[in-house]
């Protein structure tokens, strides 16, 4: 499961509490707390994967501002004019690029939060989309546009029943689509060459480690990039030069520390290579070529912040850092397997490109970077009331050392000025090969509103830290992980800011398989727990359909390792849970379906443990939409401050 992020966390207007029993009394909204005003506080909306249109004159992006993300068009020169939305609600838009000629948009739509997402074309300046895709259901990836060909585009998908993927290129006018290539595992296309005859596929290796591959779109005959001896390396990105010469990856080489190489793409030979050394733990998680052929942006991930840096395409020597406060900024869009592509980053002339930047006292937003001078500035500036209305939240990093003495990262937002002993919730993000970083967190200012302290704990098995760190959970080494949850509920409660006795554990996906393991095997630690669509029986994850091959890497086979993920699954240790728990699930789930929820608020159920159950009927692995997302922070507020057990 990936970080649920922006999109896992809201209730349906048609939420219903599910299984027998009624809701508990402390259920109901008007106890919370009049001091938190929850959808004023929502109201500081983000903008966020902006690309640019091909001459830089337009930024296209979604925005919450509305409840649900939706498409947006600006002028890049007119930072305070209106922006134009493009296509509304009510189901969430995914991803939007403008197509070759920039007279029209290409986005992704799913229904009902369920990822099954259709590819659609609209003018830029509005009118009706035309569905590109009406086929099967499918995962269908962010289109990439090749810069040679304007009749075509180029996406990964694969159908929701079976993790065998494919490349499709699709033609513009809605006519024929075509399967170039099929793959029997998880993977995602990164990249397109200008004539869209080969592209870029990232899958994860039965070596437990990634694979570039390219694929030649016309035979579908499939070449190793890297790694090219069968070796086990964590490889994070890749993407073709301006040109199409050379091969950008990104990769540990099997090692503990990253690096970009420049490949020549005849004949593999390494050109040129770029050490990972500030942060020496960090990952680099993009890749984007300006279209000038002289620049390289890149992402440097080092798991509780992230930042972009430019390099000289040739030699790939840094040229320059772009300067953003401490928090989250990051140069392409998102794929299903975190590796980021480049579409519509750039200009087409390549002297600006698009970034997002997340603060702790900013909301998401896109900038624009000189590419020669390195200088980045607000493409948007728009006004947000709300954020006056925020209380003011001192935000800081600690080290907590585990059992092992290994030493575990914890994001701490902590009410400014706080003098009394509050509720303090550790919130674990999902993956589990994810991490938490520093940003823009609507829901901890809220929480902080309410009192409520919150810390972020990069738990082992954690991405940005270095090989060993990410690996370190994995299988066996689970129990491990969980150790590092008792250390930090451990050093929480010396804190001068922590109630001991209100001690909660939240998460969403994995985070939330967490939240129910530490219920289980810690129940003196927790006063209670919230789980947001975390899988409860890990062999009933697995063998619901086909799995990527991570997940056997992290957790274990299911016929050969059966009593492990046995041992590692929470259900089957359901009787020793006590404290109270709020369980949030999305009906439309395939990620982690329902059946997981239902399960354990069942057994708690019947048991006399107190369970509150949020239901989505129109949500998947997600929490889409403003009004239910208002709805769950409500319910979550009200939980967290019903007090000890």
């Amino acid at each position: 499961m990936e970080s649920m992020g922006r999109t896992l966390l809201a209730l349906a207007s048609t939420c219903a509490a599910a299984c027998a029993g009624p809701p508990h009394p402390a259920t109901a909204p008007a106890s919370i707390a009049p001091a938190v005003d929850v959808p004023a506080l929502l109201e500081a909306h983000e903008n966020f994967g902006g690309t640019l249109s091909p001459d830089g004159t337009r930024v296209v992006f979604r925005s919450d501002r509305d409840g649900v993300a939706e498409l947006y068009v600006a002028e890049v020169a007119e930072p305070d004019g209106p922006a134009k939305k493009i296509v509304a609600g009510p189901e969430r838009i995914a991803s939007g690029v403008f197509a070759h000629d920039g007279r029209s948009l290409l986005f992704r739509r799913d229904t009902g939060a369920d990822e099954n997402f259709h590819v659609l074309r609209v003018p830029v300046d509005g009118g009706e989309p035309v569905d590109l895709t009406p086929t099967d259901p499918m995962w269908r990836d962010s289109p990439l546009v090749p810069r040679d060909r304007a009749d075509v585009i180029v996406y990964g998908a694969r159908k929701p029943t079976d993790y065998a993927s494919m490349i499709i290129v699709q033609e513009l006018d809605g006519g024929a689509q075509r399967v170039a290539y099929r793959d029997p595992g998880a993977g995602a296309m990164i990249d397109v060459l200008p004539d869209a005859s080969a592209a870029l596929w990232f899958r994860e290796a039965t070596t437990g480690g990634h694979e570039v591959l390219e694929i030649d779109l016309a035979t579908g005959q499939a070449r190793p990039i890297e790694p090219r001896d069968g070796a086990a390396e964590m490889v994070t990105a890749a993407a073709y030069s301006a040109d199409g010469s050379r091969i950008f990856v990104a990769t540990d080489h099997g090692g503990e520390h990253h690096v970009v190489v420049a490949l020549d793409r005849a004949t593999l030979a390494e050109l040129a290579t770029y050490p990972q050394t500030d942060p020496p733990t960090a990952e680099v998680s993009a890749i984007v070529p300006s279209p000038r052929g002289d620049r390289v942006a890149i992402t440097i991930d080092a798991g509780n912040h992230s930042t972009v840096r430019l390099l000289d395409a040739t030699t790939l020597a840094t040229l320059v850092d772009i300067r953003t406060p401490l928090g989250t900024a990051a140069v392409g869009t998102n794929s299903e397997t975190r590796v980021r592509n480049g579409t519509g980053v750039f200009a087409a002339d390549g002297m600006h490109f698009a970034i997002n930047v997340s603060l702790p006292d900013a909301p998401e937003d896109i900038y624009l970077v000189d590419t020669l001078a390195g200088e980045a500035r607000p493409v948007r500036d728009e006004p947000r009331a709300a954020l006056a209305k925020l209380p003011a939240i001192a935000t800081s990093i600690a080290n907590v050392k585990s059992f092992d003495g290994l030493v575990v990262p914890v994001n701490v937002y902590v009410p400014a000025g706080a003098t009394t002993r509050m509720p303090t919730m550790v919130w674990l993000h999902g993956g589990p090969d994810a991490s938490t970083s520093i940003e823009w967190n609507a829901w901890n200012r809220i929480f902080a509103a309410a009192g409520v302290v919150v810390l972020e704990p990069n738990i082992r098995g954690s991405t940005g830290f270095g090989r060993a760190y990410a690996r370190a959970d994995d299988r066996e080494k689970r129990w491990d992980a969980l150790r590092d949850l008792a250390a930090i509920n451990a050093w929480a409660r010396a804190q001068p800011w922590c109630d001991p006795q209100q001690i909660v554990i939240a998460g969403a996906s994995f985070g939330g398989y967490y939240t129910l393991m530490a219920l289980a095997h810690q129940p003196d630690l927790w006063s209670a727990g919230v789980d947001l669509a975390g899988p409860s029986d890990l062999h009933t994850l697995l063998t619901a359909h086909a799995m990527p091959e991570r997940y056997v890497a992290e957790v274990g086979d299911p016929v050969a390792d059966a009593k492990l993920i046995a041992d590692l699954s929470p259900i089957h240790d359901v009787a020793r849970v006590v404290a109270p728990l709020f369980v949030y699930q999305g009906a439309n789930d395939d990620r982690v379906p329902r059946v997981h929820a239902d399960t354990i608020v069942a057994a708690l159920r019947a048991r006399g443990v107190r369970v509150d159950y949020m239901l989505a009927g129109d949500e998947g692995h997600s929490v889409a939409r403003r009004a239910n997302e208002i709805e769950l922070l409500g319910r979550l507020l009200v939980f967290i401050r019903s007090g000890p057990r």
